[in-house]
């Protein structure tokens, strides 16, 4: 924290915009998530969990709604993930199965497997998943190439996403699919680099085959 102070008041301001919104509009903020993807091991603005409790409880002493974090599974599956999940009153779970080298015809079955070890670790709290998706394309070099072993195609995202609605439906899990619109500016210069295609729809706003399936 100390070598960075610009980004302590960064995150000071925002999280007390936060509580101020929560407080003025209670009928339209139903929770408040402090950082994402901010405790996982690979994380890029890693956030020590200390300083993660400080600010998660500094917002629940101020606010009357939920108060949470979003992470990774890979955090969520581990020890020190406990404390965290203590003070958060409900989680906020990130579990992609493109990412975790899954094929499409086992992204549900893994998905359901992370979601239920995850209740498992921490059985007193609600968990929302907060990303999941396909990708529609990925590009052949990097991370991507190494982890992903699925086709990124919209015919699998249609699959999946027709499949993994439907469980969490049924089972009343809330999730948000990720993601609405393609992020073009995300990730590397390559066209087909798979951060700019998770979207359910393109940048342009025409809507890619799960929409168009679904109408």
């Amino acid at each position: 924290e100390e070598g960075f102070p610009d980004a302590v008041a960064s995150n000071k301001e925002e999280i007390d915009k936060a509580i101020q919104l929560a407080n003025k509009f209670p009928d339209v903020v139903n929770s408040i998530n402090i950082g994402n993807e901010t405790m996982i091991y690979w994380s890029s603005h890693k956030v020590d969990i200390s300083t993660m409790l400080d600010y998660i409880n500094y917002t629940r002493e101020r606010v009357s709604v939920p108060v949470t974090t979003a992470d990774d599974l890979g955090f969520w599956d581990k020890e020190e993930s406990r404390q965290v999940a203590e003070v958060c009153d409900f989680i906020v779970l990130h579990i992609h199965p493109l990412w975790g080298g899954q094929e499409i015809d086992q992204a549900l079955g893994w998905v359901k497997e992370i979601y239920f070890k995850i209740q498992s670790i921490h059985p007193d709290k609600s968990i929302v998943i907060g990303e999941t998706g396909w990708a529609t394309k990925k590009h052949n070099e990097g991370l991507q190439k190494e982890l992903m072993n699925g086709d990124a195609t919209e015919d699998n995202q249609l699959i999946y996403f027709n499949e993994f609605t439907n469980w969490a439906a049924n089972n009343k899990i809330p999730h948000h699919f990720f993601e609405i619109f393609d992020e073009k500016w995300k990730g590397g210069d390559h066209p087909n680099e798979v951060e700019k295609h998770w979207g359910l729809y393109y940048s342009n706003r025409n809507s890619k085959r799960a929409i168009e399936s679904n109408k």
